[in-house]
């Protein structure tokens, strides 16, 4: 079995930024179970999020604004599980978290 995170962000908002993360990985797995709460998934522009593996409820919010396939050799996040009424964010960095790369 390959490693991943397994996330349950019951009631609560879970936010998991890779901006800082120097890895050698091609694919960073993460199972989310989520009835209720935010899973806030942040990498940098040149990683991918994909979500093709995720089972979702017609009520859950997906919020998609990052690469769905890495630039290069840059890792992939990939997200399997499901989403009841929870909220799913991929994101890239903000504005200010730009201004902060080196």
């Amino acid at each position: 079995m390959s490693p991943y995170l397994h996330c349950k962000p019951a009631g609560r908002l879970l936010e998991l930024n890779f901006l800082d993360i120097i890895t050698g990985l091609t694919s960073i797995d993460i199972r989310v179970s989520a009835r209720t709460g935010t899973l806030k998934i942040v990498v940098p522009d040149s990683w991918g999020v994909d979500i093709s593996e995720l089972d979702r409820s017609r009520i859950a919010v997906i919020t998609f604004k990052a690469n769905a396939a890495p630039i290069d050799k840059h890792p992939v996040v990939r997200v399997r599980g499901n989403i009841g009424s929870g909220v799913l964010q991929a994101l890239g960095p903000n504005r200010r978290e730009r201004r902060l790369t080196p």
